[in-house]
């Protein structure tokens, strides 16, 4: 978290900005709020304990952070302009989708955006139809730091629990995401209506990572 959060600050997208972040499971937010340097921060969750947790910490600690129980699937319920849209999304290729067009269609022009993705559940392929929406959407990707995140290991037992085999504990950190930044230069990608995906929302045939 700190290390995503001297990174950003790093870019010059913590002061005075408005900042949107899809799905809080790490509490960035709150590391953020506590800055004091952003003008807003909006998280919207699924998870209703995390939601309700933020906001208590938010209350408690008179930090800056809006917090609202939210279904991806559904429209975002904002109707203002954001500067910043931050998210680690699934990583199916409908699912990220998704995550990315509803965030980046909130930013004003100029607005930056930034997002995991890993080379264990999206192959070059999928990062090339990701960049492809990204390019066509009028967006640029400004940096791809790799090996930025590690997950833990429980990810591990999910992909051993396929095997017909024990290959043993992996010898060193082995599920790494790549931190992407990129840019909003106009406002050609719109958000959808809402939809229903099912398992397809978070799984497809690249993902071994979820059950």
């Amino acid at each position: 978290v700190l290390k995503r959060l001297v990174f950003i600050y790093d870019k010059g997208d913590l002061c005075n900005t408005r900042i949107l972040i899809l799905g809080d499971d790490d509490l960035l937010s709150i590391a953020i709020a506590m800055t004091g340097l952003p003008q807003e921060i909006v998280v919207l969750d699924i998870d209703e304990r995390l939601v309700h947790y933020i906001h208590d910490v938010s209350s408690k600690e008179h930090l800056n952070i809006e917090t609202e129980v939210y279904s991806i699937e559904n429209k975002v319920p904002l109707q203002k302009k954001m500067d910043v849209f931050i998210s680690d999304p699934v990583e199916s290729l409908v699912g990220i989708k998704l995550f990315l067009s509803r965030g980046i269609s909130l930013l004003a022009n100029g607005g930056r955006f930034y997002f995991g993705l890993t080379h264990i559940d999206s192959s070059l392929s999928k990062w090339q139809k990701i960049e492809q929406m990204l390019v066509n959407g009028s967006c640029v990707i400004t940096d791809v730091v790799r090996d930025f995140a590690f997950y833990p290991g429980v990810y591990y037992k999910n992909i051993k629990e396929r095997l017909f085999f024990d290959p043993g504990l992996p010898p060193k950190s082995w599920y790494t995401s790549s931190l992407i930044r990129g840019v909003k230069l106009e406002d050609k990608i719109s958000e959808s209506g809402s939809v229903s995906l099912g398992t397809s929302l978070y799984k497809d045939d690249e993902t071994i990572t979820v059950k």
